[in-house]
């Protein structure tokens, strides 16, 4: 999937990928109808990457993770890293798996780890942030409310089907677009 020579557990990764319909061109912004093989892959790479993380959490989230919600074809993990674990030790682990270290985005993402099914296309975004973070709280938060309020979801969908037509080509528009929305969904519960 990336440009790291293939082992085992990088095999074990772009099957739970493959065949799913992910990946995104990076920049561009495309929301597509909920498909429920996106859920099945975002699981099964929650739980491989869980695996190859000692003691930390790992949590499919992100709308791909939200049952009938439209979604970039980019399935997102959350990484809950322990008091003590230093980001280039989640980095050590995540690399062999096929994920190549990207940015830190502080209180907007933590640091982010992307795997690309080929060059500038990306199928997975994985941000780990400490685990006593309100970011981790809120990514958890976020994805239970919009699983459990059908109404809550259909507002977030429409925001986002907007915003993917005004903004295709203009990744950072289309986020903060979302942002405030987020904080005042996220302020409410």
């Amino acid at each position: 999937m990336s440009g790291h020579e293939p082992n085992m557990d990088s095999a074990v990764v772009d099957r739970a990928v493959v065949d799913r319909g992910l990946g995104l061109r990076r920049g561009a912004v495309e929301v597509l109808p909920h498909r429920d093989e996106w859920m099945l892959a975002g699981n099964i790479l929650a739980n491989l990457v869980e695996a190859a993380l000692p003691g930390m959490s790992v949590e499919h989230v992100g709308s791909t993770s939200v049952p009938g919600l439209a979604a970039k074809p980019v399935i997102d993990l959350a990484i809950a890293m322990p008091d003590g674990v230093a980001p280039v030790e989640v980095e050590q682990l995540l690399v062999p798996l096929g994920f190549e270290p990207r940015e830190n985005l502080g209180s907007e993402g933590g640091w982010l780890y992307v795997m690309e099914s080929e060059p500038d296309v990306v199928v997975v975004h994985a941000h780990a942030v400490a685990e006593n973070d309100d970011q981790w709280r809120n990514y958890v938060l976020f994805r239970n409310a919009l699983r459990g309020e059908p109404g809550l979801r259909e507002g977030y969908e429409a925001l986002k089907v907007d915003l993917a037509e005004r903004f295709p080509d203009d990744r950072v528009a289309y986020t903060d677009g979302k942002s405030d929305w987020i904080r005042a969904v996220l302020a409410s519960l």
